[in-house]
């Protein structure tokens, strides 16, 4: 069921109107200041935030072809990294190599220098045949025309500081091609250099 209220709303009536004693000065300032608050601000508002959004996308492009450009960089800046560590790398094992050589060279330094050494002393008249090197041990086995020049070889040998304990073995005369030579066995210790 529905219901018709047909009686004058008494409160309406006795509202007045907001217009009244308003003059039609004051009605269009207001008006205009509705127009500026509704219309001209968001226009305003929109033509700013429009200039800022240009000057704001030309930024991130501007940042984004920066980033590109540190992205190559880094990439190839990655390269050469790898390059530099396997030089470093590279570098470490021929060190190491290196290293490994010279206590090489350090232990058989003195053994080529006594070689040296034994060569340098042999008279005119001697022959080396073999040479045995064992644990700081020369042993040598050789000819001379005569046991003198044995002798004056095994004096110069034990001058020398890196032999020491230089003993003759043996010696004994053999027959070679109808002469007479001396076969001989020498030992001696060798020092180690410092």
């Amino acid at each position: 069921m529905i219901r018709i209220n047909l009686k004058p709303n008494h409160q309406a009536m006795t509202q007045s109107d907001p217009m009244d004693g308003v003059g039609e000065e004051q009605i269009k300032r207001k008006g205009l200041t509705n127009f500026i608050v509704l219309f001209i601000l968001p226009i305003g508002l929109y033509l700013y935030s429009s200039q800022a959004y240009d000057e704001r996308k030309a930024r991130i492009t501007a940042l984004s072809a920066q980033l590109e450009e540190l992205k190559v960089f880094n990439q190839k800046e990655a390269n050469v990294v790898a390059e530099i560590t396997k030089i470093k790398e590279d570098e470490k094992n021929v060190q190491i190599r290196i290293q490994e050589l010279q206590r090489i060279t350090q232990g058989r330094l003195a053994e080529v220098t006594a070689l040296s050494l034994i060569r340098n002393n042999l008279k005119e008249r001697m022959w080396v045949t073999d040479v045995k090197v064992t644990d700081s041990i020369f042993a040598l086995d050789g000819i001379a025309q005569s046991e003198v020049d044995i002798n004056l070889f095994q004096e110069d040998l034990t001058r020398n500081v890196l032999l020491s304990d230089v003993i003759l073995e043996e010696s004994r005369a053999v027959q070679i091609e109808g002469q007479t030579f001396s076969a001989f066995k020498m030992r001696a210790r060798l020092e180690k250099l410092k």
